[in-house]
């Protein structure tokens, strides 16, 4: 049975537990172990379902459901829960984790192609400069780990120039982009303009 414990406040202890079924069915509610409220199915928590707690707060839950999948919103009288998928926190901590692994995925690419002398994922004169990406976007990640908002700019420069690069090489040339490195900079683009927006919701909450 899937579940996930939250903290009250961040830092805090994990004292709120949540454990549902296959498709969101029969969700439930614990508080210190205690039950303290479920949802019974799908359509009722995507109607959004809200639950005193033993002290004195409000939960909210809500799921959604978008492109890339469904959504489990909490808030705990107004505000997100620490670690859920609204907190501000952990939308900039991911931001910051999707530079990595953007780095690792272009080091690796451009690493191979330069390594191995072929270009079976990319063009060979294209090796030195998809590894420089990888080197530049984990030297981005690192800064922007620190709250840097000049570090998610870089790195949002970077990933539409990779985006234009791929798509002038096809517009141009003829030949067919990579579509392992359109992923990676389209959904680091995706990121990067969430780990912005986090930064700009933890200034106002402080």
């Amino acid at each position: 049975m899937p579940g996930k414990r939250f903290a009250l406040e961040p830092g805090g202890p994990r004292m709120l537990e949540l454990t549902w079924e296959q498709d969101w069915h029969n969700l439930r509610i614990l508080f210190q172990g205690q039950a303290v409220g479920s949802v019974p199915d799908r359509a009722t928590l995507a109607a959004g379902q809200a639950f005193p707690l033993p002290d004195g707060s409000r939960l909210f839950l809500q799921l959604s459901e978008g492109r890339w999948g469904n959504t489990l919103h909490l808030l705990r009288d107004g505000k997100p829960l620490p670690g859920s998928a609204d907190d501000p926190a952990w939308k900039f901590m991911r931001a910051c984790i999707a530079m990595w692994v953007a780095a690792g995925i272009c080091l690796l690419v451009g690493g191979f192609t330069l390594s191995l002398g072929l270009g079976l994922l990319l063009p060979l004169e294209s090796g030195g400069l998809v590894l420089l990406t990888g080197m530049a976007y984990g030297a981005l990640g690192i800064w922007a780990w620190q709250h840097s908002r000049e570090a998610f700019w870089g790195a949002l420069l970077i990933g539409i120039g990779g985006v234009m690069r791929e798509v002038a090489r096809l517009a141009l040339a003829g030949a067919m982009p990579s579509v392992a490195l359109l992923l990676v900079h389209g959904i680091l683009l995706v990121w990067v303009v969430r780990g912005l927006r986090a930064m700009k919701e933890m200034t106002l909450e402080v």
